[in-house]
């Protein structure tokens, strides 16, 4: 029987000790526990800064200035609009009178032709000097209103 007494004395101590090892081990666990818990709150703490304070005078004032650029914005594109509208009814004019020059008719008396050839290039020039000064004002606006936007 000395035999099986030293068995259940041995197995009494492992006992013992695998439970103060299971103790220490949940403490551990705790302890580890708390500390990543610490660690989180102090990095969720810092991912999220405070919202900024902005002061409600110049946050209407910000407010007012892109509603004006907004403005400017919306009067450049009609001014825009009107324009390339100018332009492409400009452009079918050209393009019927040329229709109409080059349609199969009655042969042309010379001085006739010649008087056509002229008010072609009348009419070609007229439209060139009023297409280059639709294209001088549109860069002109375009140029103010980059300015205005650069301006704070």
């Amino acid at each position: 029987m000395g035999m099986f007494r030293k068995r259940s004395e041995t197995t009494e101590r492992l006992n013992a000790e695998i439970a103060t090892m299971a103790e220490r081990l949940d403490a551990a666990d705790t302890e580890l526990g708390n500390r990543v818990n610490g660690v989180l709150q102090r990095l969720t703490a810092a991912a999220t800064p405070p919202p900024p304070s902005v002061d409600p005078a110049e946050f209407s004032r910000l407010r007012d200035q892109i509603a004006a650029v907004l403005a400017r914005i919306d009067a450049v594109d009609a001014r825009i609009t009107a324009i390339s509208t100018e332009l492409a009814n400009q452009l079918e004019e050209l393009s019927r009178e040329i229709d109409a020059d080059h349609a199969p008719a009655a042969p042309i008396a010379p001085e006739l032709l010649d008087e056509s050839i002229e008010a072609l290039r009348d009419t070609q020039i007229r439209l060139a000097n009023e297409q280059a000064r639709y294209q001088i004002a549109f860069r002109r606006e375009l140029a103010e209103l980059a300015d205005r936007l650069r301006r704070p």
